[in-house]
């Protein structure tokens, strides 16, 4: 939750899209995005990784900054911006990053991965062998695969992301554990 300087209590969503690696986590974040921002939600992502991030190599400003030291560095435009940052001086959390997305007016965060977060999710999944994760990822709103998996959950084929999109808005609306 956000208060504004002018007193406006903003109330950011976050739906977190959990699975394997392979599964389509991304393809389905990527294809489910343009259907929130055609309802008038303003959209953010975080991904985990627990691969090395590349850094920009060059002589560009920023890179220099950053070269020099600099913990976290933006390069800023009346319409876009890009930051990059070392966390060995900075204790950033994904909490701290929810944060900041509210701050600046996003209504829905897609999270890919954290499963341990108390986030609602969205699980991705090829087969049986990728639900091991059932019983640590606490609320689930949503099963997404190729085939239905199990009876207790909402299953969708990936290609009906229509049906996605209303059991996402569904949980947005009349759940308020997914606000942060």
């Amino acid at each position: 939750m956000y208060i504004s300087d002018n007193n406006v209590i903003t109330m950011t969503k976050i739906i977190s899209f959990v699975g394997k690696s392979k599964t389509g986590k991304t393809v389905l974040i990527e294809r489910l995005i343009p259907l929130f921002i055609k309802e008038g939600y303003t959209v953010g992502t975080i991904k985990h990784t627990v691969h090395e991030i590349a850094f920009p190599e060059g002589k560009k400003d920023t890179t220099r900054h950053f070269k020099a030291g600099a913990s976290i560095t933006t390069i800023l435009s009346s319409d876009s911006f890009l930051s990059m940052g070392i966390l060995d001086n900075i204790n950033l959390t994904v909490e701290k990053l929810i944060d900041l997305y509210t701050k600046l007016g996003i209504d829905i965060i897609f999270i890919e991965g954290f499963k341990s977060k108390p986030f609602p999710k969205v699980i991705v999944a090829n087969s049986k062998e990728d639900l091991d994760m059932i019983p640590k990822v606490g609320k689930i709103i949503c099963i997404v695969s190729k085939e239905k998996l199990v009876d207790n959950i909402p299953c969708y084929s990936p290609d009906k992301l229509s049906e996605i999109a209303e059991c996402i808005e569904r949980e947005i609306k009349n759940n308020p554990s997914v606000n942060y």
